[in-house]
Formats: C-alpha cells, sequence, structure tokens
C-alpha cells in the first residue's frame, strides 16, 4: 500500500489525468462490449422462439393430419365392419336356403 501511495504521489497532475482517461475509456469499452454481448443474446432469443413457434406449428399440422388419418382409418374400419356383418348375414342365408 505504501508503494501505492509513493507511486500516486509521484505523478504529476496531467499524468493522473491520462489514467483517468483510460480508465474511463476502458470502463466504457466494457459497457459497450457487455451491450453487445446483451444484444446479441436478445436476438439470439428471438430467433429461438421463433424457431420453437414454427416447429409448434409443425407438429400441430402433424397432430391434424394424424388425427384426420386415424378418422379416415375409423371410417375404414366402420365399413369393413359393415362388409363383414353383410357377408355373413349373406352366408346364413346361403346357409339357410341349402338346407
Amino acid at each position: 500500500m505504501d508503494i501505492l501511495k509513493k507511486v500516486i504521489n509521484s505523478l504529476t497532475d496531467k499524468e493522473k489525468f491520462e489514467i483517468l482517461v483510460i480508465i474511463s475509456l476502458l470502463f466504457l469499452c466494457t459497457i459497450l462490449v457487455l451491450s453487445a454481448i446483451a444484444w446479441s443474446r436478445g436476438q439470439d432469443v428471438d430467433y429461438f422462439k421463433e424457431k420453437i413457434f414454427i416447429i409448434e406449428e409443425r407438429l400441430n399440422i402433424n397432430d391434424r393430419r394424424d388425427n384426420d388419418q386415424g378418422d379416415k382409418l375409423s371410417a375404414v374400419d366402420n365399413k369393413l365392419a359393415e362388409a363383414e356383418r353383410d357377408i355373413t348375414i349373406i352366408a346364413i342365408n346361403v346357409a339357410a336356403t341349402h338346407l
């Protein structure tokens, strides 16, 4: 601590001012860099929010397609069940007429 006081006391007012200016500029540069980093991260967040929204939309579209396919399959299953009942009725009628 004594060495630091000796160094500070040995500086002229002009040198002290120059050190103050340099420290102030370094502080300002640090603030600018940190602000740029924060802004960049904010842009990244917006970018990824948009990407997540697009992915969710695609998933919703795929879910709707799956539901539509499921509805179509249900309709086909119902038609097959009706056809099976009709075939069973026809088979019973044919068997009854041959007895």
